[in-house]
């Protein structure tokens, strides 16, 4: 009777570990690089579509950042990675530091690992930046065989940016070597 209930309970932790290995993943949206450091000057950021188990005909995301930091100029700083993009839409507000941004595909969706698209930012201040990315209101990610809601809809993973300033070390290494340089010419 012991071994049977032992192998009862040995089966059910069995069952219980393969269960929680084949819960799906939800599908992720977020930044590449994730929370990149950088120095001032052009800040090159890709959103794409990560673990997509369904094919998705699209869909509408909201980024947000600091625009005391990050400066995203206009509409053409954004590019659609996304394949066969043939239906897209961008609303950048630079004062505030928000883009709203939709992209559909016409003929065929995205699955697995893809792009969305490439913001061309320039980093302007050092300091961090928050970058927010969600759902756009009204516009949930569309499964390509019945264009109904994604089940489950993405995760939206944000992160940071940090922008430091370049180093005045390096500014008088430079101005030294410059000197030396010019000393050892006139000799």
């Amino acid at each position: 009777m012991n071994r049977m209930k032992a192998f009862i309970l040995v089966l059910a932790i069995f069952s219980a570990f393969s269960l929680i290995g084949t819960a799906a993943a939800a599908p992720v949206i977020t930044f590449e690089p994730f929370n990149p450091t950088v120095t001032p000057g052009a800040l090159n950021l890709s959103i794409v579509g990560q673990d997509f188990t369904d094919t998705t005909m699209g869909g509408g995301l909201s980024i947000a950042w600091d625009p005391g930091i990050l400066t995203l100029a206009s509409d053409s700083d954004v590019s659609f990675t996304f394949p066969d993009s043939a239906f897209t839409g961008v609303d950048l507000n630079t004062a505030a530091g928000t883009l709203d941004i939709t992209v559909s595909g016409f003929f065929s969706g995205a699955s697995g690992d893809f792009g969305i698209a490439d913001l061309a930012f320039v980093a302007s201040e050092p300091g961090s930046s928050f970058l927010n990315i969600e759902q756009r209101a009204g516009f949930p990610w569309k499964d390509e065989a019945a264009l109904g809601d994604l089940d489950p809809q993405p995760t939206y993973l944000g992160g940071t940016v940090n922008v430091v300033p370049i180093p005045s070390a390096i500014i008088l290494l430079g101005g030294g070597l410059v000197s030396l340089f010019a000393i050892r010419r006139r000799a």
